[in-house]
């Protein structure tokens, strides 16, 4: 009772209230965009209320965005963003969103390895945290190892953060206090991503010393 039955009058309401910054009605809105639901279908426009939406908080919204950016839709296809996005959710228990990292952890990898910074914070995160994979400090250290070590490409505030700031990210001092684990967790770089890790580098022209 009180709710548009017709698609088209309810799309409407959500942009009235979207309008005035509602955060619900502006994911709902950006869906109604996305699905051609009572409006012409408008991948670029769904982004635009869909951030307008994930900006204020709304998770769903985020985890929408993240989706997004793993096709291309209405956006650059970006596996990097896209994880980074789902990572976000996902820390905030959309279960949907962890599912999904699960689903494209290997690309996830591959971008990792070929030496994008950001891609190996999510992985970490991941590893720390549990999320899509088995929880792994040591798994999570290997990340940062190979950040710090062969990361080259996002942007240079966060290979900053990367180097001073490794183990902190991730409460990984006590790890690199001992040093036969932290031998263990640095082989891991090696060895949890090795079918992907040869030809990943190769593909990308990363110098390994």
């Amino acid at each position: 009772m009180g709710v548009p039955k017709d698609a088209a009058r309810a799309a409407a309401c959500y942009r009235e209230a979207a309008e005035k910054g509602l955060e619900t009605a502006q994911f709902n809105l950006g869906f109604c965009y996305l699905h051609g639901d009572g409006l012409e279908q408008d991948d670029a426009e769904a982004v635009v209320w869909l951030t307008s939406a994930a900006l204020q908080g709304y998770v769903a919204a985020t985890a929408q965005l993240g989706t997004l950016y793993r096709f291309g839709r209405g956006v650059p296809q970006s596996i990097v963003m896209a994880a980074k996005l789902h990572l976000a959710a996902a820390i905030a228990s959309d279960v949907a969103s962890i599912d999904d990292l699960g689903d494209y952890i290997v690309e996830i990898e591959k971008e990792a390895l070929a030496g994008s910074l950001r891609a190996c914070l999510t992985l970490a995160r991941m590893y720390d945290d549990g999320l899509a994979v088995e929880k792994s400090a040591a798994g999570a250290y290997a990340w940062i190892v190979w950040a710090r070590r062969y990361g080259f490409r996002d942007d240079r505030a966060l290979n900053e953060a990367i180097k001073h700031r490794e183990a902190q990210a991730y409460g990984l001092v006590a790890i690199m206090r001992d040093g036969g684990f932290r031998e263990a967790a640095v082989s891991t770089v090696a060895e949890a991503p090795a079918s992907q890790a040869s030809s990943s580098v190769a593909d990308s022209n990363v110098y390994v010393p």
